[in-house]
């Protein structure tokens, strides 16, 4: 019985990996595809077309459950505050589009 164990945990009954042409052919999902980001959008869609779908939905849910969406719904944002940065980054930094004026001297406290 313990050789049927090792049989079950063997790679042998898997045919070994071919490149085919549809494994080179990716699909939407494996490119930039963010989850996160995916969710936040639907889910504040939901909230902001259907908003008496949205309660019921969240209605229902235990605190722990809450703050885990609460946790994903945060990662999402940083993810999205990254991409962001990400992307400005690429096109150089951010553009200021007026040039302020520095003062020579400053005094701080006086009104």
């Amino acid at each position: 019985d313990d050789d049927d164990d090792d049989d079950e945990d063997s790679n042998e009954d898997y045919p070994p990996f071919e490149e085919t042409e549809y494994r080179l052919f990716y699909t939407p999902l494996e490119t930039e595809l963010d989850e996160y980001l995916l969710f936040q959008e639907t889910f504040m869609g939901l909230m902001q077309t259907n908003p008496p779908a949205h309660g019921k939905l969240v209605a229902g849910l235990a605190p722990p459950d809450a703050e885990q969406l609460q946790s994903i719904l945060a990662e999402a944002e940083l993810r999205r505050k990254a991409k962001e940065s990400e992307r400005l980054a690429a096109q150089g930094g951010f553009a200021f589009s007026q040039q302020a004026e520095v003062p020579a001297s400053f005094q701080f406290g006086q009104q």
